[in-house]
């Protein structure tokens, strides 16, 4: 400040990232696919300068600051959860949370589940969404639908089947995304 005494402030580095954080992916018997990595020049509609390269859930939120794990436990979760419409509501996909995530707690923690299911209740129209808001902890569990809108390659598309699995792997980070806020 103008005329103030000067402060120095030692600073010690502790690590490059906000925090650590384990992510486990499970899917439901009939959701197809699960895309949990992209190829960036898998589709040839893309900005020309954008490098080519694998990313995965690891990679994409390690460059948001966070040191991410996966979680060697995955589930399949049986379609009977759904109920006898084999759709799934939230608080059924809040009920397959509590019983087939390994890391399961009503606590704060860094872990997120992320679910792959067909369908939602609402339909096609739902791609994906942060289902958890029941109990004393929110934001860990998160959907991504596979029998939604977001597979609907549009018509005359150069490479369908790159431009679904991009639309599903960007639906996937969307989501989990919500978990950080």
């Amino acid at each position: 400040s103008a005329g103030g005494a000067r402060k120095v402030y030692p600073l010690n580095f502790v690590s490059q990232y906000f925090d650590t954080v384990e992510f486990e992916v499970d899917q439901v018997q009939n959701a197809t696919p699960v895309v949990t990595s992209y190829n960036t020049g898998a589709h040839p509609n893309r900005p020309t300068s954008l490098p080519i390269e694998t990313v995965d859930f690891r990679t994409t939120f390690r460059r948001a600051g966070f040191d991410v794990s996966m979680s060697p436990n995955v589930s399949t979760i049986p379609l009977a959860g759904a109920g006898a419409n084999s759709t799934w509501s939230d608080t059924e996909m809040h009920n397959a949370m509590v019983t087939f995530w390994s890391r399961f707690a009503h606590v704060p923690r860094w872990f997120l589940w992320v679910l792959f299911a067909a369908r939602h209740d609402m339909g096609r129209t739902l791609g994906g969404i942060m289902f958890d808001d029941i109990g004393p902890n929110h934001r860990q569990g998160t959907a991504i639908f596979t029998d939604s809108f977001i597979v609907d390659a549009p018509a005359g598309d150069a490479n369908p089947a790159a431009w679904r699995d991009r639309s599903i792997y960007w639906t996937a980070v969307h989501e989990m995304g919500h978990a950080f806020n």
